[in-house]
């Protein structure tokens, strides 16, 4: 009769025994979940780093027939900003060499000289609240002039609406926009700094007075010489997109208007605002490099002539000579119409003068019910490249090279400057890589970016052969590190 007493004791310690045990698994069940999501943390996090680092092309250059100058952006966790990295390449027929990146630091903006012998800087120093700013012209790797303009004007225009920078084609001028100054009050008009003056928009807020300015130099014994001038224009229309001609004795530039009520509308991706095509020619004074140093003003008095009708919206000019024949080229959109329509590519003989009456029908029009895989219409960005044209061995005029979007994504177009005929250079080969053209070698080469949401951003040369086809070359694609 006693056993069952003596048993009890024995199953009330495995009871305890067990109920002990069962808080030690869920914990180790817990454990386990948590180092789950910790692994899965990690991986994710490893992951959006590896995919987040890899740089985009922002821009692409010829410095030589076999050597590149690019820039790519790319994020900084630890400061928390986006950087500007540029990068050198040499390429041969079986190797490509890269060099190690450099971060551009106070580099605004850039560009390369006709020659690619020069290159100017625009550079911003912060300094406490009000940052110094300088423009540099380096040749050969040392620095041929410099000029501190943080008192001349405010901030460089760098955007792709309003800013400029190029070269005159005598490499010892330079064009660029910047915010000109506010009005100084006088007797006259004690509150004229404090009137209101309309901004361009969405994305460019702070610009109000877009002002062009000529940085000239000459070197020779001792400190080079130098003089800075502003260009004042007879007009109402605020310029941007400023080019010299080729001769260097006038400007071209895309001028923007105000509404009959004197408002200003925004110009980012609104490519039908009142805008036109604009001839700037210095009167009396002129834009040689010597009446340029001697100018006793720094104010350059033009007239301006507007080249294009009142019905087009027009940006975007660029200039090409062939054969002693010079060539002014500009996209147009109808004013008024949707914001970023069909874009016309138009040409103008301007080899003895510029006549608008010379102005007829564009030399790429619209579309409006284009077939099934033909071309449906130019949807360019809002600019041509610095260096958009090719002359190649089997033509006898050259072509303009483009990217525009055709259907879900952005291609690469040929363009023939005689007729307007359109070519898609695009490889037909299953992968629906988006393209983006940068710059050409004036000949027969072209430098491209091209992705895919599940590919990353590679640099892509295009070259042609001797009979007018296009064969393609990926220099640079980036890798992801394994988990």
């Amino acid at each position: 009769g006693g056993a069952p007493a003596a048993s009890a004791p024995v199953a009330a310690a495995g009871g305890a025994a067990a109920a002990a045990e069962a808080p030690k698994e869920e914990e180790k069940a817990e454990a386990k979940e948590e180092s789950d999501d910790d692994m899965i943390y990690y991986q994710a996090k490893h992951l959006y780093y590896n995919v987040h680092n890899i740089p985009t092309f922002a821009s692409a250059h010829f410095v030589a027939s076999n050597a590149l100058h690019v820039t790519f952006t790319l994020p900084d966790h630890v400061r928390n900003v986006k950087k500007t990295a540029s990068q050198s390449i040499v390429f041969t027929d079986s190797d490509v060499t890269l060099s190690t990146p450099q971060d551009v630091g106070d580099e605004l903006s850039f560009v390369y000289s006709p020659s690619r012998k020069r290159r100017a800087v625009l550079r911003e120093v912060k300094n406490g609240v009000k940052p110094n700013r300088f423009v540099e012209i380096w040749s050969m790797g040392t620095l041929e002039a410099s000029i501190e303009v943080t008192e001349e004007h405010g901030a460089f225009y760098t955007d792709e609406f309003l800013g400029s920078l190029t070269f005159s084609l005598s490499e010892t001028s330079l064009l660029y926009v910047a915010e000109g100054n506010p009005p100084t009050p006088t007797d006259e008009d004690p509150y004229i700094k404090f009137r209101y003056t309309p901004q361009f928009g969405e994305g460019l807020s702070g610009k109000r007075r877009p002002t062009i300015f000529v940085f000239a130099w000459k070197n020779g014994s001792g400190e080079p010489q130098k003089a800075l001038s502003s260009i004042s224009i007879d007009s109402k229309a605020l310029f941007g997109q400023v080019i010299f001609s080729p001769k260097g004795d006038s400007l071209y530039a895309t001028g923007y208007e105000y509404t009959s009520d004197h408002r200003l509308l925004g110009i980012k991706y609104c490519f039908n605002r009142p805008s036109g095509i604009w001839e700037l020619t210095p009167e009396p004074s002129s834009l040689s490099l010597d009446s340029l140093l001697k100018e006793e003003s720094n104010v350059i008095k033009c007239t301006g002539k507007k080249l294009t009708p009142s019905y087009l919206s027009c940006r975007s000019p660029r200039i090409f000579t062939h054969n002693e024949k010079t060539t002014l080229l500009w996209f147009s959109h109808p004013s008024g119409g949707p914001h970023a329509a069909t874009s016309l590519l138009y040409s103008l003989d301007i080899t003895s003068g510029t006549d608008p009456k010379k102005i007829t029908s564009p030399l790429v029009d619209s579309v409006s019910k284009p077939d099934q895989g033909a071309f449906p219409g130019l949807y360019p960005d809002p600019n041509l490249s610095a260096s958009s044209t090719l002359q190649l061995d089997n033509s006898s005029s050259p072509y303009v090279i483009t990217h525009s979007i055709w259907g879900s994504r952005t291609t690469v177009l040929l363009i023939s400057t005689v007729d307007g005929t359109v070519r898609n250079l695009t490889p037909e080969d299953g992968n629906l890589y988006t393209w983006k053209v940068f710059n050409t070698d004036g000949h027969n080469r072209v430098l491209c970016s091209r992705s895919t949401p599940i590919s990353p951003n590679e640099l892509v040369l295009g070259e042609f052969d001797d009979k007018g086809q296009v064969s393609w070359r990926v220099l640079y694609k980036p890798t992801i590190p394994s988990q």
